[in-house]
């Protein structure tokens, strides 16, 4: 006859610690590459060199901000080519980076 919901259930969980426990990862080694994309995602954004954000953020990559709205990789590439273009224009004319990213 078929499993009951409790042989599934523990089956399932069964697997899941299987799972979990063959994951090896060195975490210094993760925090260094987060903190490390992080700083070439910044300066990324203050040059407009959008290859950092192509290979750091997912093609499947969405965002939520502060006010509800939602964007993706796409958007985040063409923002950070944006604010390079604005911060190129309009930096030099008013004496700092108009976004505040990263010139002064």
């Amino acid at each position: 006859m078929g499993a009951t919901k409790i042989e599934l259930f523990v089956i399932a969980t069964v697997m899941c610690a299987l799972c979990q426990s063959t994951r090896h990862y060195d975490q210094q080694e993760a925090e260094r590459y987060i903190i490390e994309s992080e700083r070439q995602w910044a300066e990324s954004v203050a040059s407009g060199n959008t290859t950092v954000v192509q290979r750091i953020f997912a093609d499947d990559f969405i965002c939520v901000d502060p006010k509800g709205h939602h964007y993706g990789k796409s958007q985040m590439i063409s923002d950070t080519l944006r604010v390079a273009i604005v911060d190129g224009l309009f930096g030099p004319i008013l004496g700092f980076g108009v976004t505040g990213a990263g010139r002064s």
